[in-house]
């Protein structure tokens, strides 16, 4: 099996898609939204993809601190329950 070159490895790093973590520093929520359509891609939370970019920090303070709520949504989401109740709770605490 021949082994592949470090220049093609870096360039399928960069081309990966990493869902699991909001590409916003620092924020707690889970990427699931892309503004691209071409790699590499940058996959952001719900709310941190409607809020507007100067607001990016000031969203990131507000999700932290309520994180039981983004803890009922996930769990909601993975219980296969509706949880766009709980979206909308934290779209208005986070005023996007």
């Amino acid at each position: 099996m021949k082994k592949k070159s470090a220049a093609l490895q870096a360039l399928q790093d960069e081309n990966t898609v990493h869902s699991s973590k909001c590409s916003a520093y620092g924020c707690p929520m889970w990427g699931s939204v892309a503004h691209e359509t071409r790699p590499p891609y940058h996959m952001w939370c719900p709310v941190h993809f409607f809020c507007a970019p100067e607001r990016t920090q000031a969203v990131t303070a507000e999700l932290n601190k309520h994180l039981g709520l983004i803890d009922e949504i996930r769990k909601a989401r993975h219980g296969l329950r509706d949880d766009r109740a709980l979206l909308n709770q934290l779209f208005k605490l986070c005023d996007v």
